[in-house]
């Protein structure tokens, strides 16, 4: 996830303000390598989050001194952005607008904040739980994977329209939601004793719907992602929203057998071809998955 291209640098690199943005760059490709596939829970990630959002704050206070200038072909307007990773222009020697300069880096920012925190919402659900500490370490986790889908919401704001990664940032909080679902489901079950078989069932629905709808609205974005250098990652979110679809819906359907069985009793008896009949019906011509 933190494997986007944010590496473009200005030709006054030497300034301190972009020394502190190339040793976050630097920081960021030493303990979140794109190499590394492993999940790393040992990797303290509350210091990146730290140093992104005191470089956020700092390129915000650029935009606010760019927003007070007047509108004219000052070098602090036409602030040139050689090596820029998105959107190069045919011609190389075309200068960016400062004003899209701050959009795309306030952007990336974000973006990469957006990915930190739900890496840290990945590393929060590894941890083991104790019992007494089940409900409250439950509901941290489900509120960093929404505030990580807030964050990956809030990158598709500042990011310029053109910017290609738009489609990925959309599918991300839509996933991200999925996750507060998963979670809120975990600890439904975890709270509730066996005999509340049919209360749970009602609980798994109702999650399983609101996960189901998440992916269906992240499907609508996987048609917008064409880009050519990334069709294996295109690929990998195509089955990623397929996969969380099908979880959800399989959900759904068993839950929902599982309460009209509550108010069938005859249809209990696991071998039952009554049973086998309407579950398959169920699966494939339920109305709310079309």
């Amino acid at each position: 996830m933190m494997s986007a291209p944010w590496k473009p640098r200005l030709p006054h690199d030497d300034h301190p303000e972009f020394n502190r943005r190339n040793k976050l760059a630097f920081k960021i490709d030493h303990e979140l390598p794109p190499t590394n596939q492993e999940h790393d829970d040992t990797v303290d990630l509350t210091c990146i989050e730290s140093d992104l959002q005191q470089y956020l704050h700092l390129v915000d206070g650029l935009n606010d001194v760019r927003a007070t200038l007047p509108r004219q072909n000052t070098p602090f307007q036409t602030w040139m952005w050689k090596h820029a990773c998105l959107n190069q222009p045919t011609d190389p020697t075309e200068p960016y607008s400062l004003e899209f300069y701050l959009d795309t880096e306030r952007g990336m920012v974000v973006f990469a904040m957006a990915c930190v925190c739900a890496l840290q919402a990945e590393q929060r659900s590894s941890v083991p739980l104790l019992d007494d500490d089940t409900s409250s370490s439950s509901t941290i986790v489900k509120d960093t994977w929404r505030r990580a889908a807030g964050l990956f919401h809030e990158a598709t704001a500042r990011l310029p329209p053109s910017s290609p990664l738009h489609p990925f940032l959309h599918i991300w909080v839509q996933l991200c939601v999925v996750h507060a679902h998963a979670v809120e489901m975990h600890h439904v079950q975890a709270g509730l004793d066996t005999t509340s078989h049919v209360q749970l069932a009602r609980y798994e629905s109702a999650i399983s719907r609101g996960g189901h709808s998440a992916c269906v609205a992240a499907q609508s974005f996987v048609a917008h992602m064409s880009s050519p250098t990334s069709t294996t990652t295109c690929q990998q979110m195509r089955w990623l929203v397929l996969v969380y679809k099908t979880l959800c819906k399989a959900s759904y359907c068993m839950s929902e057998v599982v309460l009209y069985e509550s108010k069938h009793p005859g249809w209990d008896d696991i071998n039952s071809p009554n049973r086998l009949a309407y579950t398959l019906c169920f699966v494939y011509f339920t109305p709310i998955w079309t």
